[in-house]
């Protein structure tokens, strides 16, 4: 996360991503990473949505679809006779 557009400007991150290329050491700010490991320590930051356990919206959507499917194929082969 401390190396992204949202801790380091542009040519800070260009420079970090060229010296990594390279494979020159690079520093990093400690009081950065500390706020950083704290926000992610609080979940300060939307990283992990909280959404609760089991299924989710999309899954159950599915799974209405398939069972709508299923029962129309059923009326299709019932209404289409011997």
């Amino acid at each position: 996360m401390l190396l992204s557009d949202r801790y380091l400007p542009g040519g800070e991150l260009e420079e970090m991503g060229r010296k990594i290329r390279k494979g020159e050491p690079v520093s990093y700010d400690a009081g950065l990473l500390a706020q950083i490991t704290e926000e992610l320590r609080t979940q300060k930051l939307p990283i992990i949505p909280r959404t609760p356990a089991g299924c989710s919206v999309a899954l159950w959507t599915g799974v209405g679809a398939l069972l709508v499917l299923a029962v129309a194929l059923l009326l299709m082969w019932r209404l289409r006779g011997p």
